[in-house]
This record gives C-alpha cells, sequence and structure tokens, in this order.
C-alpha cells in the first residue's frame, strides 16, 4: 500500500516542505497508517514555464537544494539555533521557485561555513570526488550565472565545452553550487535511511525528457537530435486528442536513440543508475515514448504536425537490464495507448499503472475500472495529474456519474474514500492513493493540471499544494491502516 505525496507539500516553515523532522514526521505516520511505499514526484531541480516543474529540470542527476532543510544543517554544525527559527510566520509561497529568500540566504551561509573550514569538508571532498555528474552540474550552473543566465548554446565559445573545466574566476561559485548538492545528497540519504529502518520504501519518478537549456544536453549533446547550432530539430509533445484539438507541444530536444544505441545508452544508463542510488523502486514517465513518440519539427507552432517516430523498444530494457542487473520499475502507460506498447510492457515484464478516474462513463470492458485490473498493475484513485476525488466527481456528466454511483454501490457523499476503497480492494500488486484523496479534498487542492499552461500565467497553480500541520491525524492513518489490513494491503 502506497501514499502519493511530494516533498514539497509537506507543511514546513519556510515556504515549502523540506527533507527533514517534517519528512521524517510523515514517514512515522505512514507507519502508523500501515503504508509501505512512500512514491513522490522527480526530486531534480525543477525547471518549466515558471521554474516549478518537476518533470523538466536542468539538472536531472542532482537533487533539488531547495529542499535543504535548515533544522539539520543546525544539527550538523552549519547553523545556529536562531538561524533555524523565520522571522515570519509560514505564509505558504506557491511553488519551490518562490521559497522564501530568508532560507536561500541562510542556506548560502551554511555553504560559506562548510567551505571554509568545518568538520564535513572532508565528506564533501569525497563526494566531489565520486560524484562527476555532479561537478557537471555545478559547471553548468556556474557558467550560465556568469552569463547573466543566456542558455549554453549562446555562451561564449571558450564555456561551451564541457569538457573544460573553465576559468579559475568561476570555481569558487562552482564549490557553492556543488555544496548544496552535496548537502541536498547528505540529507537525503539520512531520510532514506530513516524510512528504511522503519520499514517504508521510497518509490521516485524519472521524467522522459529535461530542458534544452540544461546539463545533461550541454554535457552530452551528441545524444538528441541538434543541428549544428545546437537548436534542436524536432521536439517532444503529444499529438491532437479530444482534449486538445492542437495536440501538445512540450518543446524538449528529443533523443538521437541511434546515437544512443551505438554507446549503450550511456546518459540512461547513469540516470536510472542514479535513480536507484536515490531510490527503492522508479516509475518512467511517458512509457510509451520507447515503443514510439511524438516527433514535432521544431518551428512548428502546435503539436499537429507531428508524426509516430519508433523509439528504442525492447533493446532499451534489454540493455539496461544487462549493464544495471533487475530493478524494480514501474511504466506511467497512460495516454495514447496502441497494440505496440502493450506488447513493450508486456515483453519487459514492467507493471503498468492504472487510474479508476479513467474507467467510468464507458462499457464493462474498460481496463481501468477494477474488475479489469491486472495483478501486475499499480492502481491509483487519480495521480498528480488528474483532479481529486472530490473535484472529478463534482464534473462528471450524469451518465458518468450513474455509472459510478451503480458500480461502486455508494451515492457518492464520500466519494474520495469509496475510490480509495476500490483500489485498496482491486487485485492490483500495488495500490497509491494521493495524500489529497485520503483528505478527501477539492480541486483548489490539486498537484497538476497539464491543460493550464495553455491558459494564462495568472491561472497556473500547478505544484502548490502543502499539506496543513495536524491534517496527517492519527484518525486518518487509522482509518487508512483499517482498509489496509481488510484487504490484507499492510506489510
Amino acid at each position: 500500500m502506497g501514499v502519493l505525496l511530494h516533498p514539497t507539500s509537506l507543511p514546513g516553515p519556510f515556504g515549502v516542505g523540506d527533507l527533514g523532522p517534517g519528512a521524517r514526521a510523515f514517514v512515522d505516520w505512514l507507519v502508523g497508517a500501515g503504508v509501505s511505499v512512500w512514491q513522490m514526484l522527480p526530486i531534480c531541480p525543477p525547471g518549466g514555464p515558471r521554474d516549478d516543474v518537476p518533470y523538466a529540470s536542468w539538472a536531472s542527476l542532482v537533487g533539488n537544494p531547495q529542499l535543504l532543510s535548515l533544522e539539520d544543517l543546525r544539527d550538523d554544525g552549519l547553523l545556529t539555533a536562531r538561524e533555524v527559527v523565520p522571522s515570519g510566520d509560514d505564509v505558504g509561497w506557491a511553488h519551490l521557485e518562490q521559497a522564501s529568500v530568508e532560507k536561500e540566504a541562510r542556506v548560502d551561509d551554511a555553504v560559506e561555513r562548510l567551505l571554509r573550514d568545518h568538520p564535513l569538508r572532508m565528506e564533501f571532498e569525497r563526494y566531489r570526488e565520486r560524484s562527476p555528474w555532479a561537478v557537471t552540474a555545478a559547471r553548468f550552473a556556474a557558467r550560465k550565472r556568469a552569463c547573466d543566465g543566456a542558455p549554453w548554446w549562446a555562451w561564449p565559445e571558450d564555456l561551451r565545452s564541457a569538457n573544460d573545466k573553465g576559468p579559475a574566476s568561476m570555481v569558487p561559485d562552482t564549490e557553492r553550487i556543488l555544496a548544496r548538492f552535496f548537502l541536498f545528497d547528505r540529507q537525503w540519504k539520512a531520510l532514506r535511511a530513516y524510512a528504511r529502518s522503519r520499514g517504508v520504501g521510497v518509490m521516485g519518478d524519472v521524467p522522459i525528457y529535461v530542458l534544452h537549456d540544461s546539463a545533461d544536453i550541454w554535457a552530452y549533446p551528441e545524444g538528441w537530435q541538434l543541428d549544428d547550432q545546437g537548436q534542436p530539430t524536432a521536439v517532444s509533445g503529444a499529438p491532437p486528442d479530444m482534449f486538445s484539438a492542437d495536440g501538445q507541444r512540450w518543446g524538449s530536444p528529443l533523443y538521437d536513440w541511434d546515437r544512443m544505441r551505438a554507446d549503450e545508452y550511456t546518459w540512461w544508463r547513469l540516470r536510472l543508475a542514479r535513480a536507484f542510488e536515490d531510490f527503492d523502486a522508479v516509475r518512467i514517465d511517458h512509457f510509451r515514448a520507447f515503443s514510439a513518440y511524438w516527433s514535432i519539427p521544431a518551428e512548428a507552432p502546435t503539436a499537429r504536425d507531428g508524426h509516430w517516430v519508433p523509439g528504442p523498444g525492447q533493446h532499451f530494457f534489454e540493455v539496461m537490464r544487462s549493464k544495471l542487473g533487475p530493478r524494480p520499475l514501474y511504466a506511467e502507460d497512460l495516454g495514447d495507448i496502441d497494440d505496440d506498447v502493450r506488447r513493450l510492457l508486456a515483453d519487459t515484464g514492467i507493471p503498468g499503472m492504472k487510474i479508476l478516474h479513467y474507467g467510468f462513463g464507458g462499457g464493462a470492458d474498460s481496463p481501468y475500472l477494477p474488475h479489469n485490473i491486472p495483478e501486475g498493475s499499480v492502481v491509483y484513485p487519480g495521480n498528480h495529474d488528474n483532479d481529486t476525488s472530490v473535484g472529478w466527481f463534482s464534473k462528471l456528466e450524469p451518465h458518468a456519474r450513474a455509472h459510478v454511483q451503480h458500480y461502486l454501490g455508494v451515492h457518492g457523499d464520500d466519494i474520495a474514500w469509496d475510490l480509495n476503497r476500490a483500489a485498496l480492494s482491486s487485485t492490483a500488486h500495488l495500490a497509491v492513493i494521493q495524500m489529497q484523496d485520503l483528505l478527501s479534498l477539492p480541486t483548489w487542492a490539486r498537484m497538476n493540471d497539464p491543460g493550464s499552461y495553455a491558459r494564462p500565467p495568472s491561472e497556473w497553480r500547478n505544484w502548490r499544494w502543502r499539506l496543513k500541520p495536524g491534517e496527517a491525524s492519527a484518525e486518518l492513518a487509522a482509518r487508512l491502516r483499517f482498509l489496509g489490513e481488510l484487504y490484507d494491503r499492510v506489510r
């Protein structure tokens, strides 16, 4: 049994949740609820339209320093007791990029103390030696800062090569950025160890694409479909469908799978190896792109002009298995799924996802209805891209609402828990419920609305929801544990 909650949604005194006491308290709550899997969204530094999207990162191999706990920095002797007390109340800043300026300044203080002369300095040096990918990301960020935020393809020629250590003048800034990655890594390992000691595994999420202006593409440009100027010749997205006449134009550069196949997917092997250093299990975002991906000409303003192109298929997963060994992977196999995707999923043996929201309003043969869900699947009432169950039910057409009521045998007054029960009672291998649905929250608590980016920025409300202090109560844990034990989900 699992619960989906991103660390940014935890309560805390500095605008967003972090990896410190609040995260450990949540692990304790999960234990009390009988939950053995904590699922998160990507923990890499976010990017995207407003620098808040965890699925669009500028450095996919490192952790997000905005999640650092000041309390844990204090316990490491890098801050004083006074420095971890906020000057004002927790105002709940909207998302990661808007995290408190006050917190940023205190992290800067902790970094300076670490780099001067601190007992953790030797541990930092060892981190540098074993983490070349973090050094690359730090050099990228330092150069970008020195170039006033310009993208890597617009940098002076002497800064363009990732193989060049760069001018000595940039070393101090690179060190400060690398120190933040180190402190994140230290706190993350501590949280993982605490969760493991309490019998809770952590499931992570690997986004399918990265930002064009990223350390990943800067350091390995030959792995993507770029021209001689470093510009993408084609970009990612999704085809037109019933929800969007123009489709979705995500805009990330596409992989050059022929090139990656030739070097046995070196970058992807590193990416998955890093993911399994951080997580007990990993969900692969947009799995269907490994079968075929929607390729949009870079100059096209919408996804209408795109077309399907074969992905690396089974060969990719065979290489991953031979190089990394068998690993617990899960596939986000939602969206435009065809027989080729289903065949690849079956051939790899990777469990797919089933969303109960998608099962209602049609026929009894829907693969998302509980009686059709395969044992090897992971089932959710809804996930972070869906409306909350309460919000979803309130917007259903009358025939779909009647289908829900008749199928579940309920009126719908407690629809979130009706669906929670349906997920837990299914034969799916794993049932995961997002925290908002455990709290029966309406639409305002939705984590992400992918279609919202087509609207004016003033209407964007993504990645902002936070758990209030006390909401993860003992009563809520007891209610979840009762159902978990009833359906033999407590491990």
